[in-house]
């Protein structure tokens, strides 16, 4: 059983790596929904692994005032 978690983890992993190389690309960041398309990875996933990456401070997420919500590198760009 703690092998398939291993995997998980590993997997969890790989897929943190591919968002942090899509969002170093788009500096001023991606929707949940464009990354999950460009690493193909349903979108409820995705945001779960946002979420955890906004908690470990990797990433933040921004808010515009018509309720769309931007991922990005914590750092890359100033404001």
């Amino acid at each position: 059983a703690w092998r398939s978690e291993d995997i998980d983890g590993l997997k969890k992993a790989e897929l943190k790596r591919e968002i942090i190389r899509e969002l170093r690309r788009e500096v001023y960041g991606m929707t949940a929904d464009r990354l999950a398309k460009a690493i193909n990875v349903p979108g409820g996933r995705m945001l779960k692994l946002l979420e955890e990456m906004a908690d470990a401070n990797i990433v933040e997420s921004r808010t515009d005032t018509s309720r769309v919500t931007t991922w990005r590198m914590k750092g890359l760009t100033n404001g």
